[in-house]
């Protein structure tokens, strides 16, 4: 390698080993197990529930929020996987650590339907409370039992506020810029 310093280097070397062990273990292991459909569906599913729902004279606002929701909580879980608070087993994609079905679909679609219906910030922030709770303490509990995620330095109870958090701002900071027109 031209001019790569030994330490990047060995970091390259480790990263593609790493990524090696990764793909030959979701292509013997995960790929296509009963897991593995699952969590397609699960990606599937609130998608098309969404697009039934979903208000088409809003469309771009509603989405706009949506995509907002996916990319916030998809940084915030792949710091969390990253300093192993968390790690997901099953992948739908063997290099994206993170639970597509999740942070791909389940959470930007709820948002994005409570978004749509709760356009008052009370409705929207007592919405907002109840769907977090039920995802910290409903849904990530579930889907431990089921297989897809695992915890390691991380309680439920952390991850409460931070659904509060991520909806509330990014409904703030689309306001903010909605009102700047």
């Amino acid at each position: 390698m031209n001019n790569i310093d030994p330490f990047m280097e060995r970091v390259l070397e480790l990263q593609k080993e790493l990524t090696d062990i990764k793909i030959n273990h979701w292509i013997n292991e995960e790929l296509f197990s009963p897991l593995w459909w699952l969590q397609l569906v699960l990606f599937i599913l609130p998608w098309v529930i969404w697009w039934k729902l979903a208000d088409k004279k809003r469309i771009t606002d509603i989405l706009a929020f949506g995509l907002l929701v996916l990319i916030v909580s998809t940084l915030f879980d792949r710091m969390g996987n990253e300093l192993l608070f968390w790690a997901y087993p099953v992948k739908l994609i063997p290099l994206f650590p993170s639970l597509l079905s999740f942070d791909f679909a389940g959470l930007p679609v709820a948002y994005m339907l409570i978004y749509q219906y709760c356009p008052k910030w009370t409705q929207f922030i007592i919405a907002n409370i109840l769907a977090s709770a039920a995802y910290s303490f409903v849904v990530e509990p579930a889907i431990i039992k089921l297989g897809f995620y695992q915890i390691y330095k991380w309680k439920f109870i952390y991850s409460f506020p931070i659904y509060i958090l991520i909806a509330a701002s990014l409904k703030g900071l689309l306001e903010y810029i909605k009102s700047r027109k």
